[in-house]
């Protein structure tokens, strides 16, 4: 606050890193604290699987309003599994799905949906799209000068190998903050979703998110990892 100095916070994380924005770019860094150790990213992850979705989206000639349908190889455990194969839902709620409760079943049938459409347009015929599109995420990480980040998989589910930085992450946030596709849901403590199937229905979705009712903070997204693995990737004001 402008009224009152603060002491510089005592940060029990193992790395941590917090910049001033300018008009969408990187400014000042405020704070550090190793911020290039490389440690998993855990559902951080989705930050960048809803970022390559909005761009092969665009690519394929998708809307909002299109289907996304989920398949029994989507199922996984883990945060938000509240779809089931044979279910649709629009792509719009896709990005909320992923943001919003993290769902990891969302995540695999984004990445089995347009690794496919990956695949047709090379012309190849290989048998996994989710490593196409993880391949897809590693080279938009590469693009945006992520040098700590690789992924293995779309979700953030533990996988030897996945790992990131706070200064990584940082590069990620600046991307996806001009994307209204993800800063329309990062900020909502919850949502109503349609969706289409046998049964019908409207589920609702909360946030994994539990400070966002503070005034000052206009989203972000959580990674967990039990047991006592968290990370916060937050934008305020």
């Amino acid at each position: 606050r402008p009224f009152r100095l603060y002491d510089p916070p005592i940060i029990e994380a193992q790395s941590a890193i917090c910049l001033r924005v300018n008009e969408g770019e990187a400014g000042e860094v405020l704070f550090e604290k190793s911020p290039d150790r490389r440690l998993p990213p855990a559902s951080l992850v989705k930050l960048m699987t809803a970022l390559v979705l909005q761009g092969l989206m665009e690519r394929f000639g998708h809307s909002l309003n299109d289907y996304l349908a989920i398949e029994e190889a989507d199922v996984v455990g883990g945060s938000g599994r509240n779809v089931k194969p044979g279910e649709r839902i629009i792509f719009g709620d896709a990005f909320a799905n992923l943001i919003i409760p993290s769902s990891n079943i969302t995540a695999n049938a984004v990445a089995r949906t347009f690794g496919q459409l990956l695949m047709d347009a090379d012309g190849a015929y290989a048998r996994n799209p989710e490593a196409r599109f993880v391949r897809e995420m590693n080279a938009k990480a590469a693009s945006l000068g992520m040098g700590r980040t690789h992924f293995k998989n779309c979700s953030g589910v533990p996988a030897r190998g996945q790992v990131t930085s706070a200064a990584d992450m940082a590069k990620l946030m600046l991307a996806v903050m001009t994307l209204p596709e993800v800063t329309r849901w990062w900020g909502q403590p919850s949502h109503v979703m349609p969706v289409k199937g046998l049964k019908p229905r409207n589920q609702k979705i909360s946030s994994t998110v539990k400070v966002v009712n503070d005034y000052d903070v206009l989203g972000g997204k959580t990674g967990t990892l039990l047991p006592g693995f968290y990370n916060l990737a937050l934008m305020s004001k």
